[in-house]
Formats: C-alpha cells, sequence, structure tokens
C-alpha cells in the first residue's frame, strides 16, 4: 500500500492500554497447595528438607531468596517467631513461627548434617553448600509438576501467592496481607483483590444454573 496515502497514518493507531495490575495472581487451589506438601518422603533427609522449604513458601509466603538467605539464629524458638530479611524493602522482619511450619524445621532439624555454613538448609548431595534460590524455586516447581498442576511459569511465587489468596478468601484485610508478604508498595497488594471479585463470579454463575 505504499504510496496509495498522501500523509501517514501511524500516528492516527492506537495502542492497547495496558494495566499494571490487569493479571490475577498466579495462585492455585488451597487443596493443590496441601496436596503438593504431601509428596516429600519425610522418612529420608531430603523429604524432610525439601518438605520444610515448601511449609515456608506456602504458610509464611516467603519468597524463595528469602528462604535460601534464612539462617539458624534467624529461628527464634523461645518467642516462636522467624526473622526475615526483606530485601526488596531492606528491612528486618519478625513472622510468626506457626506450628506446622516449626514441626516442619525440627524435623528437618534433626537430620541435618552438620556444616561450617549457617543457612537453615543446605544441599544433600556433594559438593556441601547451601541452597540457592534458583535451587528453591525449582525445588518447588518439581513439586508442584509431580502433584498435577498444569499451568504455566510454576514455581515458589506459585506457593507464596496461594498463600496471600487464601489470607484474602479467610478475610484479612490487604494492609495486614501486604505486611505478610514483605510489600513496599500498597499496589502490590491490590492485585488480590481481584482473587474476590473472581470468587463473587463465579458464585453468580453457579446461582444462574439453580435459579428458575
Amino acid at each position: 500500500m505504499q504510496g496509495l496515502l498522501d500523509r501517514d497514518v501511524a500516528e492516527q493507531v492506537t495502542q492497547p492500554r495496558l494495566y499494571s495490575l490487569s493479571s490475577l495472581p498466579r495462585a492455585i487451589d488451597w487443596k493443590d497447595v496441601e496436596r503438593t506438601l504431601d509428596l516429600p518422603d519425610r522418612r529420608m533427609l531430603t523429604g524432610c528438607r525439601d518438605y520444610a522449604v515448601l511449609a515456608l513458601l506456602a504458610y509464611c509466603g516467603l519468597r524463595a531468596g528469602e528462604v535460601a538467605g534464612l539462617r539458624l539464629e534467624d529461628l527464634d524458638w523461645s518467642h516462636d517467631t522467624i526473622r526475615v530479611y526483606r530485601s526488596k524493602r531492606e528491612t528486618v522482619e519478625h513472622l510468626p513461627l506457626v506450628p506446622v511450619v516449626g514441626e516442619a524445621l525440627i524435623g528437618y532439624l534433626k537430620r541435618r548434617p552438620a556444616s561450617l555454613h549457617r543457612q537453615v538448609f543446605s544441599k544433600v548431595l556433594a559438593p556441601e553448600g547451601p541452597l540457592s534460590r534458583p535451587s528453591i524455586t525449582w525445588l518447588a516447581r518439581k513439586y508442584l509438576r509431580s502433584a498435577g498442576i498444569q499451568r504455566s511459569h510454576l514455581g515458589a511465587h506459585t506457593l507464596r501467592h496461594s498463600y496471600a489468596v487464601r489470607l484474602l478468601r479467610q478475610g484479612f484485610p490487604l494492609k495486614t496481607i501486604g505486611d505478610a508478604l514483605g510489600h513496599r508498595h500498597p499496589q502490590s497488594t491490590f492485585i488480590y483483590a481481584k482473587a474476590a471479585v473472581e470468587d463473587l463470579r463465579e458464585v453468580c454463575l453457579d446461582l444462574t444454573e439453580v435459579l428458575p
């Protein structure tokens, strides 16, 4: 069509409008979370470690890097709290050590081999050393896939998002959820409100099937 128009029409073409909060969190149903956490074989050292990692992601909503950076001295058993370094906020926070996570950590630490490093989670196979952030992400993805979760971009963030959506559906305010996740800005938490809207949409659709 070159030469057929006497002026450039590129300026008249509008670009699609993009919204920073346009997508829902990459969460999964909580029953699928529980099914995923049932997979590690806790009779073995590796299974105990993996279960503790998954529990921190699912019941504390930690990021993969925060789990990898967790040190033995960050576990305050006398006050039942976990000290977490929030790299994005450059702050230190203390989160409650909920029983399911505490029991998972104890089960792993009883079997954890002696090590020169202070990170809680270490490799099982040589060379000896702490688990890295990518290793935490890979570990979560492996178990989610083994649980039959069929979606893209599975990883540690999937369990973190599922934790946040679960809090929202239990009635916790967005401010409380944002604090638990270590968000710097309220806008980062607003996206989870869309999950509640989707819940209402599903209820309305179900009602249309039973109403006369």
